[in-house]
């Protein structure tokens, strides 16, 4: 009782000169801070948008006296949530969408060829000419072109010449389109690939109509270029409200269907700019990207694409070559190394010289392989807060640890570990199943015989790898990650995934005034409409926000807790 006694006039010196301003208890909770000395409390107390202390109900009354108080009923608090990888900015339209969504079929092979000729013929009848058709497809319509005999680009010419048809892979990856598209998208026969894109080819050296990587890019655009800006204020405006209902509080948006600076007025146009974080995408040569609204640089390049277009980079061959697209030569069956290693040393060097971080897209082996090894030869750099690896999911039997030591972080995604299984069976060899899709083992430090730690965990972020229109739930993605199907064993804990959604997706992303509950960080928290540390995993997705409030002001409120009180 002493030592409690003691703590609290301390406190009481510490806040005693803003004991006087008004301020607000929220007590009577399960408070989880993400703080490592203290992870859970009862009660906090905030003040001028910020958190002004955290401990017991008991203690902060007398701290307080004169605090409005809030009772949370017992109900859980997390500070709010950050999607860590997004790309908010829908691709196109969806008056131009035709055909399934890939969320009913995906990671399955998707449409047929069949499908695609009455979908494509229909809307082509009901449509103006020059009239965009897009959907969205996955890798049964490369099995389907290849036993044909035929090209993406001739098969949707011979369905209509009189639309562009843009039909985009699912993963984002990629694209098949017809002679029309490619023309409205100022792409040609013969000219050379761009940086980072690759271009199907036949025999003459032809385009096939399926565009890799950046290559796809001009076509993203033309089609986002049909959206007004308006929309997309809309739109985003749409995310963050959708994002607030389930305790997301910022999310970080990788952009590719457009230039950066067309989504800055876009972002800043929102009722809470500082909601969407731009990550900047280095899409050409020497592209140097500017500051975000904070002052910090945030950029992102790709190592590979996914194993849907055959486009992972991988150290063994695709076991079903067939399921591929044809006409890239690009490491000859082994996926696609987006970048040399001058390409990926210059976005290396730019993030020493100037600051900021970089984020590197990589999912196969040896993608991974390939941003490791140039990291490891600059010994001696200490790369925390610096380099942040997205997926690491076919991870090779030592980068975990050679990551440690690199002290990078991850960015993993839930949905990555239902989406990438099948098809790392399908196309892979065992032997690179065997360390793929870590989770547990990121956080797990490394020991000697001695039981001394010679490796400390990494800095794990999360984040749903999503595309717009909407904003996803990040607690569907928590029952994957508390479940691990692929490998249960590399199962997180609630307070693991809850923890990297906030602290770990803050300090991966150089976001020091977020992601803790914790005297003097914003006042950015959720009241959660379940307890998620005790229901079981499948009852996870159905959780929502009773209240989300970002920097002391409500933002979503359900009326489940009486906020009158004087």
């Amino acid at each position: 009782m002493f030592h409690r006694i003691v703590a609290v006039v301390a406190a009481l010196l510490v806040s005693a000169p803003a004991l006087a301003q008004q301020s607000t208890l929220y007590e009577g909770g399960k408070v989880f801070t993400a703080r490592d000395d203290r992870p859970f409390v009862e009660a906090f107390v905030v003040r001028n948008g910020r958190i002004a202390a955290t401990g017991s109900t008991g203690d902060l009354r007398l701290l307080f006296p004169h605090a409005r108080r809030v009772d949370l009923k017992g109900m859980t608090v997390v500070p709010t949530l950050s999607d860590s990888h997004a790309h908010v900015a829908q691709l196109t339209d969806e008056r131009f969408i035709v055909g399934l969504h890939p969320s009913t079929w995906a990671p399955d092979g998707g449409p047929t060829v069949q499908q695609w000729v009455t979908w494509i013929s229909e809307r082509a009848a009901q449509v103006p000419d020059g009239t965009p058709i897009v959907g969205y497809y996955g890798r049964q319509l490369y099995e389907d072109l290849n036993a044909m005999g035929v090209t993406a680009r001739d098969l949707l010419d011979g369905i209509t010449t009189r639309h562009p048809v843009v039909l985009l892979e699912w993963s984002g990856h990629a694209s098949a389109s017809n002679s029309a598209a490619l023309e409205a998208a100022d792409i040609r026969d013969y000219q050379p690939d761009p940086f980072g894109g690759w271009s199907g080819r036949d025999d003459t050296g032809r385009l096939t109509g399926v565009l890799q990587e950046y290559a796809l890019l001009p076509l993203v655009r033309y089609l986002s270029r049909m959206v007004p800006d308006a929309h997309y204020v809309s739109q985003y405006g749409g995310w963050v409200a959708g994002g607030e209902s389930v305790g997301v509080g910022e999310t970080h948006d990788y952009v590719f269907v457009d230039e950066d600076e067309r989504f800055a007025p876009v972002i800043q146009q929102l009722p809470r700019p500082d909601a969407i974080v731009p990550h900047c995408i280095i899409t050409r040569s020497g592209k140097e990207c500017a500051p975000g609204p904070d002052g910090i640089i945030r950029r992102k390049v790709f190592a590979d694409g996914t194993q849907v277009a055959c486009s992972a980079y991988v150290s063994a061959p695709y076991l079903r070559p067939e399921w591929c697209p044809t006409g890239f030569d690009v490491n000859a069956g082994y996926g696609i190394k987006n970048l040399t290693d001058a390409q990926m040393d210059w976005a290396i060097d730019d993030t020493l010289q100037r600051g900021g971080m970089l984020s590197v897209h990589a999912i196969g082996d040896a993608g991974i392989e390939h941003i490791l090894s140039r990291l490891e030869a600059r010994p001696g750099v200490n790369w925390k807060g610096r380099i942040s690896i997205e997926h690491f999911n076919v991870t090779g039997e030592n980068h975990v640890k050679r990551a440690k030591r690199l002290k990078v972080a991850i960015s993993g995604m839930g949905t990555h570990q239902f989406l990438i299984p099948s098809m790392m069976h399908e196309q892979h060899p065992g032997h690179l199943h065997t360390h793929a899709l870590k989770l547990r083992s990121l956080l797990t430090p490394e020991l000697d015989d001695d039981g001394v730690t010679v490796l400390e965990p990494l800095t794990l972020a999360l984040g749903s790898d999503a595309f717009g229109p909407h904003a996803p739930s990040p607690w569907l993605d928590a029952m994957f990650l508390v479940t691990a199907p692929f490998n249960p064993a590399e199962a997180l804990t609630m307070e693991q995934v809850v923890r990297a959604y906030t602290r770990g997706t803050a300090e991966a992303r150089l976001r020091a005034d977020v992601g803790v509950l914790a005297a003097g960080k914003r006042a950015n928290f959720a009241v959660l409409s379940q307890d998620v540390f005790t229901v079981t995993p499948d009852k996870l997705p159905q959780t929502g926000s009773v209240l989300t409030v970002i920097d002391g002001a409500v933002r979503w409120n359900t009326d489940v807790l009486d906020l009158s009180a004087p």
